[in-house]
């Protein structure tokens, strides 16, 4: 369930950032710079300093979406329950299920939101 997850979410990612630049390669390059950008963010020492800011890195898409599948892989086995990971991968499944669909939702939404506003003609 975790890469379905993924995988819908990547492929509302792409529509919307289509949507938004009309383009071919600029949603490509979008989409990687997004990717970047959030690693490197939630990589930073500033969320370590309290309680609530430790819950900012578990809203981004990437890292709910690690947790989904960090979770699915200590259930099978693959992964000791004792392995230390980053706090952001810690959190519980059904959070992280819910901030990767809130995200897929903000995005078919704000698809729907630019393709209704834009002037395709036949």
């Amino acid at each position: 369930m975790a890469a379905f997850v993924g995988v819908v979410f990547y492929a509302t990612l792409g529509v919307f950032l289509a949507t938004l630049f009309r383009d071919r390669a600029a949603p490509l390059l979008v989409a990687a710079a997004i990717i970047l950008a959030q690693t490197i963010l939630s990589s930073l020492p500033l969320w370590s300093g309290s309680e609530l800011l430790q819950w900012v890195p578990r809203l981004f898409p990437g890292n709910a979406m690690g947790a989904l599948l960090i979770a699915t892989e200590r259930e099978v086995g693959l992964i000791a329950p004792e392995a230390v990971l980053p706090g952001y991968l810690n959190g519980p499944w059904p959070f992280s299920l819910a901030v990767c669909l809130v995200w897929i939702c903000a995005l078919v939404m704000g698809s729907i939101l630019l393709l209704g506003r834009s002037d395709v003609t036949d």
